[in-house]
């Protein structure tokens, strides 16, 4: 169950599916993590706040870890525009 922002360093709540971002990641139980693609095996959510979303996202590394990317500086520079 989804209870807060999945970057460590953040404190934010989960509250509402309406406020940051939602990731499911399928983890095959061969291959690991398989971020988007339907895969048999258990999925994982994890939640960025809003503030954390307009930063950075989630991705698999090549040791099939979920891990924190920071997001390209136009994009992120984007998003802060369209939420202010």
């Amino acid at each position: 169950m989804l209870s807060k922002c999945a970057n460590p360093d953040c404190g934010a709540a989960f509250h509402y599916l309406g406020e940051g971002k939602l990731y499911e990641i399928k983890f095959d139980r061969n291959q690991g993590p398989q971020p988007f693609k339907m895969s048999a095996g258990r999925a994982e959510r994890f939640w960025l706040c809003d503030r954390c979303s307009n930063l950075m996202t989630l991705a698999v590394d090549a040791s099939k870890k979920v891990i924190l990317m920071p997001l390209p500086t136009s994009h992120a520079q984007a998003k802060r525009a369209i939420a202010s």
